[in-house]
């Protein structure tokens, strides 16, 4: 890697804009910026929380206040547990856990998922499979 030291070479990545900084560099396929901090590939908002905050404590995640994955402003992080992460993703409706007949591997409806449950007592499971 370069000689420029850790904390410089991570900045020069980032395109500060009136509320967000944003990584610009290699990020996930969920739009998390990722980088090497020397010793193997981390996202970009927890080296940045540990550039500017310290270490991160055992077991705890960085959370964006934002909503913007590739945001490293200091200010718009916070460390959190993984419930205190789903929570967040919960209250904030990014969750994408769609149920019943709106989940895109859905095979059958809500209506045809009441009927099985009506007919369970009286159809074996092969018949219920091969009329569903």
């Amino acid at each position: 890697m370069g000689t420029e030291p850790l904390d410089v070479r991570f900045w020069s990545k980032v395109q500060k804009t009136e509320t967000c900084w944003l990584w610009t560099a290699a990020c996930d396929p969920r739009g998390y910026g990722r980088t090497w901090d020397g010793s193997r590939v981390v996202f970009a908002h927890r080296l940045a929380w540990k550039l500017t905050q310290g270490p991160i404590p055992d077991g705890l995640c960085v959370l964006h206040r934002c909503d913007v994955p590739t945001c490293v402003r200091p200010l718009h992080l916070f460390v959190g547990t993984q419930a205190d992460n789903v929570t967040d993703m919960i209250n904030k409706n990014r969750s994408n856990t769609a149920r019943g007949e709106a989940a895109g591997c859905a095979k059958l409806t809500t209506a045809q998922v009441h009927e099985i449950r009506k007919l369970a007592g009286t159809m074996s499971w092969r018949q219920l499979a091969k009329k569903y």
